[in-house]
């Protein structure tokens, strides 16, 4: 027995020493105006920095964080937490002709309960207001809005160049000659769950998982609408790729439009709202 005890104590020792250790904890209050929470907000995204690689919860609390006039980009295994996506949003105005996304993500990086706003005036034709990168590993979006508007040219609410999950969140881009909800590039993949996908401009075409999509791993969409809305003689496209490699689409709604590129949808819930088995268009 003794023999034993001795066992399970050097046990738990062992998986006590290999836990992942805690995040370290930085508050910014958002009490300020914009520009001086958006100073506190790159301030503390810069104390993580100091120790790279060790896991950061960085909280946020209501209020408006303007990072003008650059993008924010969270290093690994740093977290943002807001008070809720009416309460916290992060905004960049953009207002030369450079393409800057408001908020960069890389590795192990996870935002929740805020809103991510990217506008775009003057000469600047693009606006992104989420960027992933192409190294990118384990990033998560939860319960978060993403907005982007402004760019004559395109808009672009999350710009994936690695994979991505995003959980019960809402993902808007509107106006400009293209409206792209989720673009997707070569290394991109999604995993997108219970959330609402919108398009929308009067121009060119309103794509919600597009941008002519190059990925090249299927992605998964569950419990989802998908809402392309052009109008003027603009095209509707849910699903926009130029790759074959096919977007699944489970349990979830789309509200018009066009696709091109393959797509394979299924569905046992044959409710109102749902997709029947097989792919509309």
């Amino acid at each position: 027995m003794f023999r034993l005890l001795i066992a399970a104590t050097l046990f738990l020792a062992c998986l006590s020493a290999s836990a992942a250790p805690s995040p370290r904890y930085l508050y910014v209050a958002g009490e300020g105006d914009g520009i001086a929470n958006g100073v506190a907000l790159i301030d503390a995204v810069a104390t993580t920095a100091e120790s790279p690689g060790e896991p950061w919860l960085i909280q946020l609390g209501p209020g408006f964080f303007n990072v003008s006039p650059k993008t924010l980009e969270l290093p690994p295994e740093v977290n943002l937490i807001g008070a809720g996506r009416r309460a916290t949003i992060i905004r960049l105005n953009v207002t030369n002709a450079d393409h800057r996304p408001t908020l960069r993500l890389s590795n192990r990086n996870e935002i929740s309960r805020l809103e991510v706003v990217g506008v775009c005036f003057g000469m600047a034709q693009y606006c992104t207001a989420i960027e992933v990168a192409e190294a990118a590993t384990s990033v998560r979006l939860n319960d978060v809005s993403v907005f982007a508007s402004g760019g004559p040219v395109s808009n672009v609410g999350v710009a994936a160049y690695g994979p991505l999950t995003i959980d019960d969140s809402i993902v808007y881009a509107q106006t400009g000659k293209r409206a792209v909800a989720l673009e997707l590039q070569a290394a991109g993949w999604l995993q997108v769950n219970g959330s609402e996908l919108w398009a929308a401009s009067a121009s060119h075409s309103c794509e919600v998982i597009g941008g002519r999509s190059t990925a090249v791993t299927s992605s998964e969409i569950r419990y989802s609408t998908l809402i392309p809305r052009c109008f003027a003689g603009a095209d509707d496209f849910w699903h926009r790729a130029t790759t074959s490699s096919s977007t699944v689409l489970r349990f979830s709604s789309i509200s018009r439009g066009l696709r091109s590129g393959p797509v394979a949808c299924t569905a046992t819930d044959h409710s109102s709202g749902f997709l029947p088995n097989g792919c509309p268009n």
